[in-house]
Parts: structure tokens; sequence; C-alpha cells
């Protein structure tokens, strides 16, 4: 019984077709020649061939029709028309604004003339507003000495005392005779001025004479010594003054050097003599002008010069 049932499945199975290879007749063509394959094909268990799952086919890209091209620029268009009406409105308000600008720019260049002009009336008048102030302070100056040195340990109700002493001593005074001193006091510390520097100390003389007295002494010596205390004497100026007077600071150093005489005028101008003629020049430029190569000091030397510290604020004023 076991012997039979395997007969019949052996001939079963050789009565099935091979379904995993088959080869079939050969065929020719023009050139070359190949045999047909046939794949293997599994088989379920009740003989029944099996099939793979099918694979969907991938749909292929299509190309854009003009259709589609027109309603994408339509998409775009609404998408940035409201931008592009505002950008269109602020490049109006743009142009209305440089036309406008234009305008005013023309009324501004026909305005120009009268501008300059009422500027350089007005420079003019500061000119001489300056000027006036400058004598002003000059002639409330012109008593004034200016001395520095000493020290801070001298109280204010001691300042008085001591410069009348000083001046005293530098006069010659004699004891008795009375000092041309009327008041002395301490004034702020220039800007330039050492921190331990003491502060300056200007004294009142009565009239103008003494004043000068005191600052021609004062001048012949770099400093003077009085009670262990070495001061320097110089003239009192405004800032005006010295401002006015730093302007010729390097003509005033080359006079000095070729030993040609000169003084200080009002408002800040400068008297240089020359030919036996007194020029008064304003501004540094005009006394260069007369700094020429043939200008010679008429017998005059360096001691007859105006080259002493008293009588050049340009080395002694104060900062």
């Amino acid at each position: 019984m076991g012997k039979k049932s395997r007969r019949l499945e052996g001939s079963e199975a050789a009565a099935q077709p091979d379904i995993r290879l088959s080869l079939g007749a050969s065929r020719t063509g023009p050139g070359r020649q190949y045999r047909e394959v046939t794949p293997d094909v599994a088989v379920s268990p009740d003989g029944s061939p099996c099939h793979s799952p099918e694979v969907p086919d991938t749909p292929r890209p299509q190309l854009s029709t003009k259709d589609d091209i027109r309603q994408l620029y339509e998409d775009l268009r609404a998408l940035w028309q409201n931008d592009l009406t505002q950008v269109r409105a602020e490049i109006a308000a743009i142009s209305s604004g440089s036309v406008s600008m234009g305008a005013c720019l023309s009324v501004l260049e026909e305005e120009r003339p009268g501008v300059q002009a009422q500027m350089e009336d007005l420079r003019k008048q500061v000119t001489a507003l300056s000027s006036t102030v400058l004598d002003l302070e000059t002639r409330h100056r012109r008593r004034n000495l200016r001395i520095r040195g000493i020290p801070e340990t001298v109280s204010d109700e001691a300042l008085l005392p001591c410069v009348s002493g000083l001046v005293a001593m530098l006069l010659t005074l004699p004891p008795d005779f009375p000092v041309p001193v009327t008041s002395a006091f301490r004034v702020r510390k220039a800007a330039a001025a050492p921190v331990a520097a003491p502060r300056d100390v200007i004294a009142v003389t009565t009239d103008v004479s003494a004043h000068a007295k005191v600052l021609k002494k004062a001048g012949n010596v770099p400093s003077v010594t009085y009670n262990d205390m070495q001061v320097t004497i110089y003239r009192d100026l405004s800032f005006l003054a010295l401002a006015a007077r730093r302007r010729f600071r390097d003509v005033t150093t080359h006079m000095r050097d070729r030993g040609l005489r000169y003084r200080w005028g009002p408002s800040g101008s400068l008297l240089i003599l020359h030919g036996g003629t007194m020029h008064s020049v304003t501004t540094p430029d005009e006394a260069r002008a007369l700094l020429d190569d043939g200008m010679r000091p008429p017998n005059a030397t360096a001691s007859t010069c105006h080259g002493n510290k008293a009588a050049d604020p340009l080395q002694s004023d104060p900062g």
C-alpha cells in the first residue's frame, strides 16, 4: 500500500509540466539566435500557480499648458497687487517732494546774495563790538598788576600789606612815603597753570605812572625776590587782549630775533616802527608784509626793543 502510493505520487509529478524552466524551440532571426526562457512560477499547496501582487504604475509628470502658466501669472499678480500699488504711491510722493524741494532750492538761491550781505554786516558789527569791549577791558585794567608766585599761605587780609611792601621795594620808596596800591585780591587759576601753583594776585595801583614804573623795574629781571618769595609781575590783560596778541606770536618772535622795535596798540593792534614811521597793523598778514628782507631797525639794539617779558605779554601773560 505504501509503495503503491509512492508510485502514484511519482507518476503525478512526472505528468505535471516543468513550471520552473521550459526551454522552447530555438528561434532564429537575422544574424542572431536565442532561446526562450520561462521564469519560475511558485505553486500553491493545491497545485494552482501563485502570482505576485501587481505594482501600480507611477504617473508621469504632465507638461504645463498656456492656461496653467496664465493662471499662475494671474495668481502672482493678485498676490503682489497691493504691494505694487503702495510702491507706486510712495514713488509718486517722492516725486512730488522732489519737485517741492527744487522749488525751495530755487528760492534759496535767489535769497542767498541778500543773506550773505547781511552776514557780512553782522560780521563787521561783531568785530566793532569786540574792539569796543577790548578797549573797555584795557582801560579798566590799565592800572592793574598781575603778581604770580605769592603762596597761598598768605591770607587775604595780609595780601595788601605784602603787595604794598613789594611795590615799595621796587620803587625804592622811603618808609613814610605812601605806597601807590589801593587793593589786592586773588583771581581764578589759569587752566594751563600747574596744580600746585598758587593763584595769581591782582594789585590795583593809584595811577598809570606808578604802574609803568613797576613794570619797567620788574621787566629787567626774570623774577623778583621779596621776603623769601620768588614772584613775577605782569601786565593784567583781558582774555580778548591775550587772544588778539597771541595771533602775532610768530611775528613778534621774528621781530625780537631781528632787533626790530614794536609796541602794542589799542584794540589788539601791533605798532611797528619802520623807516621812522609807526605802522599800525591789525592782522598777522599785514605785519608779515612789512617784515621783508630790506627792513632793518633804525639804530635799535635788542635792549631798546620791546623784548622784555613785562612789555611783551606773549611771553609773560598768564595762560
